[in-house]
């Protein structure tokens, strides 16, 4: 296993995830967006403090227990810990190697889906065009479906340092829960 998958990369097949909060929203348009011809990697984009995270942990649980349509039978769940990597890489050069090892780590995979919580760190590091354009191979892996989260302002600076970003997935807005909800918790 080449060693960017064993340092940043974690299977979650066999555990389900803990959910402390649940979102009452419909799934089925997430099964729809992660189905998509055009593509088949979700964005969940929405303000901080939402529950992006707690939607995407939900939706794996409900793939890994086969709870949703027979397409995702089978399907493995990996987390991708791209804000590690990136506090482990010391310098630029470091950083873009790191993640032009991906696409050859992961090309062989099927079946796969790969969760990258808070996409929004990629700015934190200072990314530029020339960084960001190395992750195109990643997302354009046939076999490997990506989920995604990133609050809204990050989303704009990422579509804004590279115009093709967006056309990388198949986007869902994430509105704050409604009031009731809120008090039901």
């Amino acid at each position: 296993m080449p060693l960017v998958l064993q340092e940043h990369f974690a299977d979650l097949s066999e555990e389900a995830f803990a959910v402390l909060y649940r979102r009452q929203i419909d799934y089925g348009p997430l099964y729809a967006h992660l189905t998509n011809n055009t593509s088949n990697n979700l964005l969940i984009v929405g303000p901080a403090g939402v529950a992006k995270t707690a939607v995407v942990q939900d939706l794996a649980n409900k793939i890994l227990k086969q709870q949703c349509p027979g397409y995702f039978d089978g399907h493995h769940f990996i987390r991708f810990d791209l804000s590690g990597l990136i506090a482990g890489a010391k310098f630029d050069e470091n950083l873009t190697s790191k993640i032009g090892e991906i696409p050859d780590a992961i090309d062989n995979l099927e079946n796969v889906f790969i969760f990258i919580d808070d996409l929004g760190c990629l700015l934190n590091h200072g990314i530029d065009y020339d960084l960001i354009k190395h992750f195109e191979p990643v997302f354009a892996n046939p076999g490997v479906r990506f989920i995604c989260t990133v609050d809204n302002g990050e989303f704009e600076q990422l579509k804004a340092i590279n115009k093709k970003f967006a056309s990388w997935f198949n986007i869902y807005n994430l509105k704050p829960a409604k009031e009731e909800e809120t008090r039901k918790l």
